[in-house]
Parts: C-alpha cells; sequence; structure tokens
C-alpha cells in the first residue's frame, strides 16, 4: 500500500516519468497539467520498489458549474416552469436531507409538477452548456 502510514522519506512522486524532489507523502496541485501521469512511489528495502496506478490529472471547469436559468414562479404551489437557452438533459429535485423527490432524464417538458411536496427543495438542471442549481418552495 502507497498510501498508509509510511515514513514520508519512503516516498517520492513521479509526474510524466519524472522525478519530483519531494519528502513528503503529498504533493502541490498547482505543479500539474491537464493530462499529466501522477504515480506515488514506495522505496523499500533491499531495492524493491513499487508504483501506485498513474492518476490522471484533470482540471474542472468552473464555467460547466454554474450555468444560468430561471425558474418561474417561486415560491408557488407547485408547478415551476423553467427557461433555458440550451436544451435541458436532466432534471431532479431534492429536499434538504437530501431525497429525490422528482427527477426526468431527458425531459420532454419544461414543467415541473410538485403539487404533492410542501417545503424548500434544490432543483437541479443538467443542459447542453452545463449544471445550475437552485432553491425553490412550493406552499
Amino acid at each position: 500500500e502507497v498510501f498508509g502510514s509510511m515514513e514520508p522519506s519512503n516516498i517520492s512522486w513521479s509526474v510524466n516519468g519524472s522525478l519530483i524532489p519531494t519528502n513528503t507523502d503529498t504533493i502541490h496541485v498547482n505543479r500539474f497539467s491537464d493530462g499529466d501521469k501522477i504515480y506515488a512511489l514506495h522505496n523499500g528495502q533491499l531495492e524493491c520498489n513499487k508504483a501506485s496506478q498513474p492518476l490522471v490529472w484533470q482540471t474542472l471547469s468552473v464555467s460547466n458549474i454554474d450555468m444560468q436559468f430561471s425558474i418561474r414562479p417561486n415560491p408557488n404551489h407547485g408547478t415551476f416552469y423553467i427557461s433555458t437557452l440550451h436544451p435541458i438533459q436532466k432534471i431532479a429535485i431534492h429536499d434538504l436531507s437530501g431525497r429525490l423527490v422528482f427527477q426526468a432524464d431527458t425531459p420532454s417538458s419544461r414543467e415541473i409538477n410538485l403539487e404533492n411536496e410542501k417545503g424548500v427543495f434544490i432543483l437541479t438542471v443538467e443542459t447542453t452548456s452545463g449544471t445550475g442549481r437552485k432553491r425553490i418552495i412550493t406552499q
């Protein structure tokens, strides 16, 4: 096991085949670029070395997390309408405890009916341009 309770002096790092000089069991992410292959190496006794499986670095895109859409009317008595410039791929609504109360994969309508649910919910809308979340309230 490479990431156990080993002495940091027994661990080294390799990024794209180049050894990174460090004396710690962690490595700073500002060293990486998209697609880099990162290995943790354990330098054992008697030249017995172990390498981890490669980790491939990927930067998250902020633009994919903050997709804009509107929901109206909010609050209301259970029927909401979603407005967005991009095609909707998926809609999910969770209550504040995390319970899924509504889901539609490739919805045919931009209308959501929650007339049997009362309270505060988190609406997640996935489109071709990213994902957005909003709080909705039914009375």
